[in-house]
């Protein structure tokens, strides 16, 4: 399991998740940065979810 944590430009990360497999993630994460804008691109990890 994978979440996506997005950092907006007020500095809040947002936690988005969880997927199934990374690229399931990495797909949401991109679709999400073409919406959020390159700052959003920049500022956002795919980490292994812990639970």
């Amino acid at each position: 399991m994978f979440v996506v944590a997005i950092t907006d430009v007020g500095g809040i990360e947002w936690i988005y998740g969880p997927f199934d497999t990374r690229e399931q993630a990495q797909k949401w994460k991109d679709d999400a940065c073409i919406h959020l804008g390159e700052t959003a691109r920049v500022k956002s990890v795919i980490h292994p979810n812990p639970k």
